[in-house]
């Protein structure tokens, strides 16, 4: 079985492609960065009993995955 470090692994072509306006392609790139995407996006609050907690901001999240797709097509493909 493949690991699964090597399955969201970008390619020349799938950046190629995605810059192209291949929605997969796109779809994927978005797919390699959704962690780093969530991880930016929690925000700390205090729970009922005073504990530090995070939660996903969706309005945060989301501006955050429209902007990547909007960044996608200002890549430079040599």
């Amino acid at each position: 079985m493949k690991n699964k470090q090597y399955k969201n692994e970008l390619t020349y072509e799938t950046i190629k492609n995605a810059v192209a306006g291949n929605v997969d392609a796109q779809d994927a790139i978005c797919d390699h960065y959704e962690q780093y995407i969530i991880k930016l996006s929690k925000i700390p609050y205090l729970n009922e009993h005073g504990e530090l907690k995070y939660k996903i901001d969706e309005d945060l999240y989301m501006s955050l995955k429209v902007k990547l797709y909007e960044v996608i097509s200002t890549f430079v493909v040599a």
